[in-house]
């Protein structure tokens, strides 16, 4: 008796692109970042962002340039996430990279509009595909006692879209708003299993888990003068929504007809509430110092497992960032930044094994513009950049005792910009 395994991966595809549509992040931007020059400034770019990424730092800023542009970008990540006993070496609980292309697209529409207004009305499109964006175990499960890392284990496969508009009602104040959405799906035990001897099937199970959020956010930019600009940002969380289905359906392999049965749980994946206050200062033509402060209201996290988990395991946190540009002449430009993101995690939980420690995060960024004489009106724009976060050994008393868990994060990317008007 011969038996034959088959992916049901053909199947999958027809499934999964109902997924897609009218989707997009707890993801890249917020894990990493969305553009080189605020990745390399620690994100603490709302008062000043310049580039595509305004729709995600903050919208208003879309407003402080004149021009429009396009931008092409890769982005590319190794995770190493260690779990095990406080004194014990650890598991190495993942270590699959992560490829994700960027593209960004900006707008000015100010020769749209009547000369009259003379303000900056700028949009802003971002796209971002991420493969393999999980740096922590993934556990889909329904009971607490199970480890889960909520924070680093949420997302494997995704897409993202942001857009947003930033206006410049005057001089001194400008305004935005924006909408990012986010989409993924993640497919298990897609199996056949088939006695081809008597042209049966013996098993056959195909389960495929989806995940979409929408999150709008809102900001303002204040220019009061001095070289000082001061930026706010609301980003509102993603709010729980479950809808569970089942479904089948045959696939025609030669003599066999194979049944497929389909298990869709889709639900909405959390993201906290955020809140952030930001600074910049040009210090001199040469230099810009930046500060940012978030607050994310992780204490009204709704577990994506299943039902909310007793015992309330996760807090609010506050995120500082720093931020700092160099002008080291009308070509050259770099950036370094620095970021603590503490756990949202609480040290105690009696009922739960939700695993996380806190995040050190250092960057840097090099920016060269580079003109085209004779091919391209705009100079071209290329940023690069690199970031490191260094996840201290924090040991968790969980349901199951003390476990530790640590690692770090290594990520490295750039864009092309180019610029139109």
């Amino acid at each position: 008796m011969s038996w034959l395994r088959l992916p049901g991966l053909f199947f999958l595809l027809s499934v999964g692109r109902l997924c897609l549509p009218g989707a997009v992040c707890a993801d890249l931007a917020t894990q990493f970042g969305l553009s080189p020059r605020g990745i390399g400034m620690g994100n603490a770019v709302s008062a000043v962002a310049d580039d595509f990424g305004a729709v995600y730092y903050n919208p208003a800023a879309l407003a402080l340039s004149p021009g429009s542009s396009f931008s092409f970008g890769y982005f590319y990540t190794t995770p190493r996430v260690r779990v095990g006993t406080p004194q014990g070496p650890g598991r190495l609980v993942f270590t699959t990279h992560m490829n994700a292309p960027v593209i960004g697209y900006r707008q000015n529409l100010r020769g749209v509009f009547p000369e009259k207004w003379g303000r900056n009305l700028v949009v802003a499109l971002a796209v971002a595909s991420s493969d393999n964006f999980k740096t922590g175990t993934l556990v889909e499960t329904l009971l607490y006692e199970d480890p889960q890392l909520p924070v680093f284990g949420r997302v494997q496969d995704m897409l993202v879209m942001s857009g947003g508009v930033g206006v410049e009602v005057n001089r001194w104040v400008l305004l935005g708003a924006g909408m990012r959405f986010a989409a993924t799906y993640d497919a298990a035990n897609i199996t056949a299993v088939m006695n081809l001897a008597n042209g049966e099937t013996a098993v056959q199970k195909l389960e495929v888990n989806a995940d979409t959020e929408a999150q709008p956010l809102a900001g303002f930019l204040l220019r009061p003068g001095g070289g000082l600009q001061v930026a706010g940002v609301w980003r509102r969380g993603g709010s729980p929504i479950k809808l569970l289905g089942k479904g089948g359906g045959t696939a025609v392999l030669g003599p066999l007809e194979l049944p497929m049965s389909l298990a869709l749980a889709f639900q909405d994946f959390f993201s906290p509430d955020e809140f952030s206050g930001s600074a910049a200062v040009a210090v001199s033509e040469k230099l810009l110092l930046a500060f940012d402060l978030t607050w994310a209201r992780w204490s009204r996290y709704d577990a994506p497992y299943g039902h909310s988990p007793p015992g309330e395991p996760f807090r609010d946190i506050f995120i500082p960032r720093f931020g700092a540009e160099v002008v080291l002449s009308e070509q050259f430009r770099v950036q370094g930044g620095y970021y603590w993101h503490p756990s949202p995690v609480k040290g105690a939980q009696p009922y739960t094994a939700f695993l996380d420690t806190d995040q050190h995060v250092f960057s840097a960024a090099l920016e060269w513009v580079q003109p085209i004489g004779g091919v391209l009106k705009h100079p071209l724009r290329i940023r690069g950049y690199v970031q490191y976060q260094h996840l201290p050994r924090r040991t968790l008393e969980t349901v199951h005792g003390p476990t530790s868990v640590w690692g770090y994060i290594t990520n490295i990317g750039g864009t092309v910009e180019f610029r139109f008007r």
